[in-house]
C-alpha cells in the first residue's frame, strides 16, 4: 500500500498558527477577524472584507506567510503519520497539499521531514483529485487501489471516494 498524505491539519495540525498569521497580518492593516472561523483562509478573508483590492490581499497573504515561518514552532506533529512515515519508508509514501509550497517547503524542513518519494501541489479541485490519482499511480507504478489516501476535508474525502480510492479521515 502507498500511503498519500495531505499536510495541512492531517500530517501536521496548522489551524492555529495559520488563524494567528491571518489576524497578525489583518490587524497590522488595522483590521479585524469578524467572526469565529475553524481555518481562516483567502476565501474567508474575501467573504469579510469584499472590497479588498488585489494588494491588500497580497499584503495579507505576504504578512501571514511571514508570521507562519517565524512561528513554526506553533505547529504540531500528527504522531500517528509520524510514526507511518517512520514505519514504511519513503518509496511507499507521497504527500499532497493546496497550501503555499514555500510555507510547506518550511513546513517540513522545519521538522526534518524528507523521508517521502514526491510531492503534489493541488488546488483539490474534482478535476485535480483525479489528476492526483493518476499521477501518484504513474510515480509508484500502481494501481488506485494500492493508493490509500490521509485526508481532514470532508469535502476532499468524498472526491476521492468517488474514485474508489481508499481514504483515512483524520480528525483535527
Amino acid at each position: 500500500m502507498f500511503h498519500i498524505l495531505d499536510i495541512d491539519n492531517t500530517l501536521f495540525f496548522t489551524n492555529e498558527l495559520n488563524n494567528k498569521g491571518y489576524i497578525f497580518a489583518l490587524t497590522s492593516l488595522g483590521l479585524k477577524a469578524l467572526s469565529p472561523c475553524k481555518r481562516i483562509t483567502r476565501t474567508v478573508i474575501a467573504s469579510w472584507y469584499p472590497f479588498l483590492k488585489d494588494e491588500e490581499m497580497t499584503a495579507i497573504i505576504r504578512l501571514k506567510q511571514t508570521y507562519v515561518g517565524e512561528n513554526l514552532h506553533l505547529i504540531s506533529i500528527n504522531d500517528d503519520l509520524h510514526q507511518l512515515l517512520r514505519e514504511v519508508g519513503p518509496n511507499m509514501v507521497g504527500l499532497w497539499t493546496a497550501a503555499d509550497p514555500i510555507r510547506i517547503k518550511k513546513i517540513l524542513d522545519y521538522n526534518d521531514i524528507t523521508n517521502y518519494t514526491y510531492i503534489r501541489f493541488s488546488d483539490k479541485s474534482q478535476e485535480d483529485i483525479c489528476h492526483g490519482i493518476q499521477e501518484f499511480c504513474h510515480v509508484f507504478h500502481c494501481e488506485k487501489n494500492q493508493l490509500c489516501f490521509y485526508e481532514d476535508d470532508k469535502n476532499v474525502i468524498s472526491l476521492l471516494k468517488s474514485h474508489n480510492v481508499q481514504v483515512v479521515e483524520v480528525l483535527a
